[in-house]
């Protein structure tokens, strides 16, 4: 940045002795005021010049990305915690970024215990990938024990169905039994050969089965 201190000091000069001049007029005056107008003409030469429009093209982009930066982060400004307040929002958002990338390494600590895998306390954040594919290999062996998990929930439910059949048949059975004795029991020429029947088929079924 250019020391301006100089060519500053002969403009006010020219400025206050013009000022001076149209108050209370005078040669005396007048002749103070053309000094200074020629020292400020002597200083604002046009290498002056074009360094002053330079340096106010630098400070105009420095104030519109001030500007810009400031419209970005308005946010920050809304969500504020009273912890944060007086400090500058640079600071505060490293500060969040910070807190945000140690929650992520602690959850990501949390999944290695929790699969079984090694977590990297240094380059933890390169291993991301390898953990994912850890993880989903563990998923893909749950799969399939609950793929062969209800391939034997399927087969033990056909049975149930089978044993239930089989129990009918019997409860069947017994109530025929229990039918035919009643009757040969009250007829005193009938013989057992009904409930003889119904045993022999009872048994035959079950022999069937075994």
């Amino acid at each position: 940045m250019t020391d301006y201190i100089e060519l500053r000091r002969v403009a006010e000069a020219a400025e206050n002795a013009f000022a001076q001049l149209c108050q209370s007029g005078g040669d005396d005056l007048a002749e103070a005021w053309s000094k200074a107008e020629t020292e400020f003409a002597n200083a604002a030469n046009p290498a002056e010049v074009l360094a002053l429009i330079a340096e106010n093209e630098r400070l105009s982009q420095f104030e519109q990305a001030n500007t810009n930066w400031l419209e970005k982060t308005e946010w920050v400004q809304k969500t504020c915690h009273w912890s944060e307040l007086g400090k500058h929002r640079a600071d505060v958002l490293r500060e969040r970024i910070e807190q945000f990338q140690a929650g992520f390494k602690n959850f990501h600590c949390s999944l290695c215990k929790r699969f079984g895998y090694y977590h990297d306390d240094i380059d933890w954040q390169r291993d991301q990938v390898s953990l994912e594919e850890h993880i989903a290999a563990q998923f893909g062996h749950v799969s399939a024990e609950n793929s062969s998990l209800r391939g034997q929930m399927a087969t033990v439910q056909r049975g149930a169905g089978q044993l239930k059949a089989e129990n009918e048949a019997l409860r069947k059975s017994l109530i025929d039994l229990r039918e035919a004795l009643e009757r040969e029991y009250w007829n005193e020429y009938a013989g057992l050969d009904e409930t003889r029947s119904i045993l022999d088929a009872a048994v035959g079924k079950e022999a069937a089965h075994g």
